[in-house]
């Protein structure tokens, strides 16, 4: 038996700590935007827009940002950045409205590093689901310890120090800019540290819409799997957004709200480590349908939801679920890039500096057989997806403004969920 690459490979250390780091700030400001919004005069609605817009910007990272950079490297820390700037609209923006936008940057970090974490993982074959599982669990384990602290602290410098909600999550978002800046600055030295990799030029990013196009209607798997992701997302846009608001309103405290988040994303995170594995040894079928499944009955249940007890219990299913869903479907997602390779024929334009330093800018066209990488599948599906999220945060907005109570919307995504395993079922079935 290989031993696990988290703990025998120095590179995928390194990826993790300083994921778990970023996202340890990320985190804090997570669980505070939400409460933000209602501080500075917003409202439930723009909560729900916010997360549209975090949808954008995880498009514009998968299908253009993360392409045009020539590294994992490089993506890693441009990321970051774009994390970094969500970090300082939170500490000095006191407009709801710029901080609903600033939710944009958000989603262009995100997208841009979970494409490099997909990258990452095609360099390990037959361990895709193990790499892809281990970096998700710096993110989950991160985002879950950072939620735990800013119920705390949040608390603390509201009763202790004596300052405005308002102020106490500002100060927080300094705190959180502090970490992300250094944890950028450790990732930047790593790289110099390490050889250096050849200049590249890089080209612009490319669809292939008609390609796949025949591609959904000669693989009825890949169009099944897309119909999962984007049931997936839609329900996720529909609750998410003001879960925390839901949850408090039924008597949940901040505080425990906070250590509940702690708990259900530490299951999410130390799962997914052994869940990639798990999915490497078994193939995706079984633990995408159970994972669906319970994650949607358990949605459902959020609405009845008013004592501590009953939150750990159903965050901790909430997090055993997702743990295993990612790599799950991320990796049916690589298996389909085994079928797709057709001849194709376009224009390229390249732009950028050649290895010997002089700009390069030019066009041409030529013929050749053209492979999906397991990025572009993956990054194509996880995009269709997203847009779905922004449709179903929409949706939600509108369901708001029509007065439907939280309680039912939240219902609405749970059901989304469970039509998704449904389609899970029959993807196991025509593969």
């Amino acid at each position: 038996m290989n031993s696990m690459l988290l703990f025998s490979n120095r590179r995928i250390q390194q990826y993790f700590l300083v994921l778990l780091a970023i996202h340890m700030s990320l985190g804090c400001l997570r669980f505070l935007f939400p409460f933000q919004i209602l501080n500075l005069g917003g409202n439930e609605i723009l909560n729900q827009y916010s997360s549209t817009l975090f949808a954008v910007g995880q498009i514009l990272g998968f299908l253009f940002v993360a392409m045009i950079l020539t590294s994992n490297r490089s993506r890693l820390f441009v990321g970051g950045v774009f994390l970094l700037l969500l970090m300082l609209i939170m500490a000095i923006s006191n407009n709801p409205i710029i901080l609903t936008i600033s939710r944009t940057f958000e989603g262009l970090g995100y997208g841009i590093l979970f494409m490099a974490i997909v990258s990452i993982a095609t360099q390990f074959p037959d361990q895709e689901g193990e790499v892809i599982g281990g970096l998700f669990a710096a993110i989950l384990s991160g985002s879950a310890i950072g939620q735990g602290i800013a119920g705390l602290l949040w608390n603390f410098l509201k009763e202790v120090g004596n300052l405005s909600s308002s102020d106490s999550i500002q100060f927080i978002s300094y705190l959180a800019i502090i970490i992300t800046f250094l944890s950028l600055a450790l990732l930047y030295i790593s790289f110099q540290s390490s050889s250096k990799p050849d200049k590249q030029r890089w080209k612009l990013p490319h669809l292939h819409a008609i390609n796949w196009i025949r591609a959904l209607i000669a693989i009825p798997s890949l169009g099944v799997l897309m119909i999962i992701y984007c049931l997936y997302d839609f329900a996720h846009g529909l609750y998410t957004p003001n879960l925390s608001i839901l949850l408090v309103q039924q008597g949940i405290s901040e505080v425990l709200l906070g250590f509940g988040y702690l708990a259900g994303d530490i299951t999410w995170g130390i799962s997914q480590i052994f869940a990639g594995r798990i999915v490497d040894r078994i193939g995706h079928p079984v633990p995408l349908i159970l994972s669906l499944m319970l994650k949607g009955i358990v949605v459902v249940f959020y609405p009845g939801i008013s004592i501590f007890l009953s939150l750990l219990v159903v965050l901790f299913l909430a997090g055993l679920a997702e743990g295993f869903l990612e790599p799950a479907r991320n990796k049916a997602a690589i298996g389909i890039e085994k079928f797709q390779e057709f001849k194709h024929t376009h224009n390229h334009l390249d732009i950028g500096f050649s290895s010997s330093g002089t700009f390069v800018l030019s066009i041409h066209r030529h013929e050749h057989n053209h492979q999906m990488k397991p990025e572009t599948i993956v990054g194509t599906l996880q995009s269709t997806g997203v847009v779905f999220l922004g449709f179903g945060s929409l949706f939600g907005s509108w369901l708001l403004i029509q007065n439907i109570p939280l309680e039912v919307v939240t219902m609405i995504g749970g059901i989304c969920l469970i039509i998704a395993s449904l389609f899970s079922i029959l993807l196991s079935l025509i593969r």
